[in-house]
């Protein structure tokens, strides 16, 4: 059943959640690359990506965590960050996975 904001095409809850991601992710990759110095011609180079690709990581566009995986792991080396630096956050899953409560038989 659908409530009013869902009526009226309020924002939806996963989409919040998804903004959030993409936000964290960004700056996470923003901040380490102005902290090396680089460019994001540099970056994207060492990547081996063109530099467009890389920059819709860098603005939000699209995530890490949904890039394959060749794509995020050559991102990280190129910026010296862990993986689980971006996905995680205080060991929060940012990428979304595993996320359901699930009860374990004790």
């Amino acid at each position: 059943m659908k409530n009013q904001a869902d009526e009226i095409g309020a924002f939806p809850v996963q989409n919040m959640e998804r903004a959030t991601r993409e936000r964290h992710e960004a700056f996470i990759i923003r901040e380490r690359r102005n902290a090396l110095g680089m460019t994001q011609e540099e970056v994207a180079d060492e990547s081996g990506i063109a530099l467009q690709q890389y920059q819709r990581y860098e603005y939000g566009v699209a995530t890490l965590s949904n890039a394959r995986m060749k794509v995020g792991l050559r991102i990280c080396i190129a910026l010296e960050l862990d993986p689980y630096e971006v996905i995680f956050e205080n060991g929060e899953d940012m990428a979304g996975v595993g996320t359901k409560h699930r009860k374990h038989k004790t």
